[in-house]
């Protein structure tokens, strides 16, 4: 979704566009759904307005709109593709990922 804004305007309004706004619907429907979930006792308010709440709801799509307009610049839409692309994924497995290795195991504290 992010790497598709390297291509200028092309990739930014046939892929990103499209594909963010269906990856956000359907990440917005599911913190809906776990939202409802905190009322029938599964975890708890606090721990879902600061767990997938919070990411689904304002880091995930700052990111998307952080990297859509620097998309529209030539030149920084390659570099600015790659990093918030990569923000994007360290942000959904909830930083426990390495660059070219994908997820990692949360670490034993």
């Amino acid at each position: 979704m992010y790497l598709s804004q390297g291509v200028y305007l092309i990739g930014l309004l046939f892929v990103s566009l499209p594909a963010g706004a269906v990856f956000f619907f359907f990440s917005w429907a599911t913190t809906l759904v776990q939202l409802i979930g905190t009322r029938g006792g599964e975890g708890s308010f606090e721990a879902w307005l600061e767990g997938p709440a919070f990411s689904n709801l304002v880091v995930q799509p700052f990111i998307w709109l952080a990297s859509l307009v620097l998309g529209l610049i030539p030149g920084i839409n390659f570099i600015s593709a790659f990093l918030f692309g990569w923000w994007a994924n360290l942000e959904y497995y909830g930083y426990n990922y390495e660059l070219f290795a994908g997820p990692t195991p949360p670490e034993a504290e």
